[in-house]
Order: C-alpha cells, then structure tokens, then sequence
C-alpha cells in the first residue's frame, strides 16, 4: 500500500495551497452561510468565482472550460485541502460536477 503521493500531485498540492494561503477569505468574512442557492452571501459568489477563474473549481476539465487537465489523484487535492481549512468548495455542487460535466460532453 502506497501512502504517499507521485511528486506531480504534491506539487500540484503545493500549488493549490499557495493559492489558498493568497486568497482564503477571512474568517470573519465567512460568517455568514448560504441559507439555500437563492440566497448565496456575496463572499461565496466571489469565492466560487475567483476558484473557476483560476481553475480550481473544475480542475479535471480542460482549461478553456475553466479547468487544469487534473488527474483523478490531482482531483482529490483540492477538495481535500479545503475541507483541511474547512471552506466550502461550491455552494452548488450538483451544478458544478454534474450538469458542468454533462455539458462539457454532451454539448447543450
């Protein structure tokens, strides 16, 4: 059994966590929570905005759909890193991994 990760993933890894350590919303700011995708606090649309513009959002898609090309390890790293810090991914995951991905193969 394996418990360490390839060195591309952790450097994949290293560049995810300096992202965060730059752009983490503060504490403070993120008091307030989503109560229903209707009612989504400004901080998260900002959060999820500034994930997908960088590629973090969808990191397993190509970049002109927003995303990294990421591996299915390199996948992990993300959402595993953000629960660490305890910070919402997407507010609106069946949209994002879901439909996003549907229609990225399917067409529209």
């Amino acid at each position: 059994m394996q418990l360490t990760f390839d060195s591309d993933v952790e450097e994949f890894r290293a560049e995810f966590a300096a992202f965060l350590d730059e752009n983490l919303p503060s504490e403070a700011l993120t008091q307030e929570r989503p109560t229903s995708v209707s009612h989504m606090p400004q901080w998260a649309r900002d959060w999820q905005r500034l994930l997908f513009d960088n590629g973090w959002l969808l990191p397993s898609q190509p970049p002109e759909f927003g995303g990294r090309n990421a591996t299915v390890l390199q996948q992990f790293v993300p959402l595993d890193d953000l629960c660490r810090r305890r910070i919402y991914h997407s507010f609106n995951p069946q949209g994002v991994h879901i439909i996003a991905a549907s229609l990225i193969s399917f067409g529209s």
